[in-house]
């Protein structure tokens, strides 16, 4: 009789089939199979908050077929994710199955290989009820957070917004960081260098101390009088110190570190590298088989192993030499309140160094574990040295100071290579460049193993930019007092004390003090690290949530609040400051963590957050601002009408936010100035009169919900619109673009009621067919461009479709053939293999040349980028595909193509949101209905009636930040 092994993700399923063999059958669960129900609180607060627990919708046909696979199975083993949301999902599995007609046993599998499997599968444990019982009090705060705020908000400002334990409060501190940014005040300060030369090598020396006292320049004329004082003067070397300083290497990552070296290193929003680190976890195909190349990933300890580190020690010894290598291995102190469930991130097997890995694995896969391994190996190795030399030179009582510095020995930054330092040299390894190297050069600074800081270059140790803190001030980035900012090479000519030195110019340069800077991705991880707030798990999720529902925004992974953003944090922080206290949430999780070691009970913790939810939430219903009616007061503001002062104020109407002027009635858009005011922004005008095509009536500027456009003035008897082009508060209307010809033997006809099918282009940049008599008639078709589909045995159309990305070129056959492009097709053979048409990138320029899309082409690219792969028919990451495909699904109808389109479903957008009405959705086979909680998710979900999804409809279900999986993953981390 076999055994069965059920894991979360097909994924990891394929990987542990092949160590465990023929005995063992290995199935997935695809994340949660019970959660809380998506139309009701499912939490009875009168019977010390009981949670109700259904079945996932969708998740039927799974939990049939587990329970197919566990009939006349000896042991079922439960093999989930090693943490709280994993033992939650192996207890559902256990409670659905039925635990009196099968033996269960919780294997905890920290890595995916065969040796660690198969040890795993040899010590089965019981399932932990402290850490069940932590997780289901984090759901339930969860869904009490979002299931009773969120439906103010929605009353008070706009439906399908979400509050949440954690992500209100992280929206809270980018809002707060903007407003100090609003409120700086730019402070004049100077600078003054003296440029020296000696034996031909150039270098500086900063104003540091006058009279032995610290100096700063706060003027102009001051600096003007240093000037004077000491220019055509010489100046002595009043004291000339080298001393050695060392730089302690770093531990190996924990979950938050990750995030943050790989967005400041790499580039990588901490979503994303979550869900390529899981990619690593569950197993990528090498050539000895499919193996995991990493540690668990959610962790917050840098306890490692005592053989992974022998294991790092030897193979820095062998790689770098014995001298790379401290006499005990390292140990470094985890941070208070750390869990220390699971070992830091490393790599499973220290051997198998990045320059090993298969050539056809994805490159951020490659830079994401080449950053582990480095990290990681480094940590077990010894300080880097350096000779570091501070020389002060006097002249009239002034002193100037200049530093340099050497390196001495490279230590634990050899295994680095080019990535890791500045000066960087090698790989990581005398053998070659290190697969990083090309990715920038940021040192890493980091605690030494006993606790004590090391010595730090200028950057932020993670690689961030030093994005956090106060902006700089009077002498700020120098070295020590006043010093120059030095390189991690920046050396000094030789100097003897006493010496005579004359400069070559005097440099004095103006500076203004600089505001705190926007939090980025990783600053916000570090910042809530360091509060408390939420668990390391849940920040890509929180992150994520900020962004798509719209309350922050920025390049380049900078989050600057929304004029959303703003009005929600406003909204919450004033009926509910006890909830968004950051004291409160650091306490709340504190607790969760107590319940998880034993010290607490859940229902005293329940009570906890309840009690001020329930005095607040009945009063914030009567007190809360009405942003739709009532309106914010702009009091600085001046209509720009009637000019009336402190009679404006700030609406949110079905077109977004605006103003409106209590004293006139004039409503406008506004922006907001570098103080935060809102200003109003002037009308567009017309250049010329412009009439109606159909009527002659003059065309007025109105304004919808996709911004301004013409509209006849003779509406309603007249419908035609226009759009048009404003530039400087200029408006002119865009010329009508000619649509394309259909090719031959496309349908013309309406097959519903007999009218012309004609070319009509969506308002996302799509061309598709629809009926001449809409509205009467809704009938569309996507638009044929004659061309079939060169995926090996299709036979499809390609057709031009829309997503939310845009417009794209498909198959006709999706979802069955994916293969997709971004660009526009050109009937132009290939010269090489004579494939009837070829297509032009958009992503590579209009004048790009044309690329072939036949596989057997050997012109063929298959860029996951650039072009699209006939065989797994995606143009962009695998990665990437699902969403598109989601949101593509069905293809036929343009989004958004006529008026008085269905509004976009909103309900259920992100964390904290209630369910929307029964007439608000109507979601089509194949649309998804996510349901929420905290952090990532956690809105409260649609009602049973609010969508009438047809067969093969898929509603994914969340939990709470801690990492619900929705459909199969982690919040923020799907499943493969």
């Amino acid at each position: 009789m076999t055994d069965l092994l059920i894991v979360e993700s097909p994924a990891k399923a394929k990987t542990i089939s092949k160590y465990l063999g023929p005995d063992f059958t290995v199935v997935a669960s695809l994340g949660h199979i019970r959660d809380l129900p998506q139309s009701t609180l499912g939490v009875s607060i009168e019977e010390d908050f009981e949670p109700t627990y259904v079945t996932v919708p969708g998740k039927e046909k799974t939990l049939k077929e587990l329970k197919k696979a566990a009939k006349d199975k000896g042991t079922v083993f439960l093999g989930p994710d090693p943490d709280r949301e994993g033992e939650a999902i192996a207890w559902h599995i256990a409670e659905s199955l039925g635990r009196d007609k099968h033996n269960f046993k919780r294997v905890l599998l920290h890595e995916l290989t065969p040796d660690a499997v198969r040890k795993a599968m040899a010590e089965p444990v019981d399932i932990s009820q402290s850490l069940l019982e932590s997780q289901q009090t984090r759901r339930i705060l969860d869904r009490l957070m979002g299931y009773l705020i969120s439906p103010v908000l929605w009353n008070k400002l706009k439906r399908g917004l979400s509050a949440g334990r954690v992500q209100s409060v992280a929206l809270r501190l980018v809002v707060e960081r903007e407003r100090q940014i609003f409120a700086f005040v730019p402070q004049e300060y100077w600078s003054l260098e003296a440029l020296f030369r000696k034996d031909g090598q150039a270098f500086k020396a900063q104003l540091a101390r006058k009279g032995g006292k610290k100096i700063e320049l706060g003027t102009g004329p001051e600096t003007e009088a240093v000037v004077k004082a000491v220019e055509g003067r010489p100046f002595t070397a009043a004291s000339v110190v080298s001393s050695e300083r060392r730089r302690f290497p770093p531990p190996a990552f924990t979950t938050s570190t990750l995030q943050q070296a790989a967005f400041g290193r790499l580039g990588l929003a901490p979503a994303r590298t979550m869900r390529l680190a899981q990619q690593l976890y569950e197993g990528v195909e090498l050539p000895e088989g499919t193996s995991g190349l990493i540690t668990y990933m959610r962790t917050d300890s840098v306890r490692v192993s005592d053989q992974a580190a022998q294991e790092a020690r030897s193979l820095a010894a062998a790689r770098f030499g014995s001298d790379h290598v401290p006499a005990v291995p390292n140990r470094f102190k985890n941070r208070k309140g750390a869990q220390d469930a699971h070992e830091a991130i490393r790599p499973a097997k220290v051997s198998r160094t990045p320059e090993s890995l298969p050539a056809a694995l994805p490159g951020e896969l490659r830079r994401l574990y080449s950053l582990i391994w480095c990290r990681f190996v480094g940590s077990q190795m010894t300080p880097a040295v350096f000779l570091q030399t501070r020389a002060d030179l006097e002249c009239e009582g002034y002193v100037f100071r200049a530093t340099g510095q050497v390196r001495k020995f490279d230590g634990y930054l050899a295994a680095w290579g080019g990535f890791g330092a500045r000066t960087g040299e090698g790989g990581p390894g005398a053998a070659g460049e290190s697969p990083l190297a090309s990715e920038g050069s940021r040192g890493s600074a980091g605690a030494a193993p006993d606790g004590t800081e090391g010595v730090s270059e200028s950057e932020d140790p993670e690689g961030n930019g030093g994005a956090e803190g106060s902006g700089g001030g009077p002498g700020a980035g120098g070295s020590g007092e006043g010093g120059s900012a030095s390189g991690e090479d920046s050396s000094l000519p030789e100097l003897a004390e006493g010496e005579k030195l004359t400069p070559e110019a005097l440099l004095p340069a103006q500076h203004f003090t600089q505001p705190p800077p926007r939090y980025n991705d990783a600053t916000l991880v570090k910042e809530l690290e360091s509060k408390g707030i939420g668990r390391p798990s849940t920040y890509a999720a929180t992150i994520s949530v900020l962004r798509d529902k719209g309350y922050a925004e920025g390049p380049k992974g900078q989050l600057r609040p929304t004029e959303m953003g703003f009005m929600v944090n406003d909204l919450l922080v004033g009926s509910f400051p006890r909830l968004l206290d950051v004291a409160f949430t650091a306490a709340m999780e504190e607790d969760l963590d107590q319940i998880e070691e034993g010290r607490a009970e859940r229902l005293s913790v329940l009570r906890k957050l309840y009690l001020p939810l329930a005095e607040s939430l009945d009063e914030a219903k009567n007190s809360m601002l009405n942003v739709k009616t009532a309106g914010v007061p702009a009091e600085d503001t001046a209509c720009p009408k009637c000019g009336v002062r402190g009679e404006m104020r700030i609406r949110y109407g079905k077109s977004g936010f605006y103003l409106s002027c209590g004293a006139c009635g004039a409503t406008c858009d506004f922006t907001r100035d570098g103080k935060g005011v809102p200003v109003p922004v002037p009308e567009p005008e017309l250049d010329g009169e412009v009439h109606c095509d159909l009527c002659g009536s003059p065309m007025l500027i109105k304004k919808g919900r996709f911004g301004p456009f013409l509209a006849c003035s003779a509406y309603p008897d007249c419908r035609n619109t226009k759009p048009i082009l404003v530039e400087n508060g200029r408006a002119q209307p865009l010329p009508k673009e000619e649509p394309p010809e259909l090719p031959e033997g496309s349908p013309r006809t309406c097959p519903k009621c007999g009218g012309e099918l004609t070319v009509k282009r969506s308002r996302k940049g799509s061309w598709f067919l629809g009926c001449s008599n809409y509205p009467k008639c809704k009938e569309t078709r996507p638009f044929p461009t004659g061309f079939t589909c060169p995926a090996s045995g299709c036979g499809g159309e390609i057709i031009e479709r829309s997503s939310k990305r845009g417009a794209f070129h498909g198959c006709s056959n999706y979802p069955k053939c994916r293969f997709r492009f971004e660009g526009e097709p050109a009937l132009d053979p290939c010269p090489e293999c004579g494939f009837p048409w070829r297509y032009r990138s958009l992503r590579r320029g209009p004048d790009s040349d044309l690329i072939c899309p036949n596989r057997g082409c050997p012109t063929y690219r298959p860029s996951r980028l650039k072009g699209a792969d006939p065989e797994d028919g995606d143009g962009r990451r695998p990665a990437d595909a699902p969403a598109e495909a989601a949101a593509s699904s069905g293809g036929a109808r343009p989004s958004r193509a006529k008026a008085g389109a269905k509004p976009k479903a909103a309900a259920d957008e992100g964390e904290g949101a209630p369910a929307k009405p029964a007439r608000a959705v109507r979601a089509k086979a194949g649309t998804k209905a996510k349901a929420a909680g905290d952090e990532g998710e956690g809105a409260p979900a649609k009602p049973a009636r609010a969508v009438r999804a047809k067969a093969g409809a898929k509603a994914k279900a969340a939990g709470d930040a801690g990492g619900d999986k929705p459909g199969g993953a982690k919040s923020g981390t799907p499943k493969n």
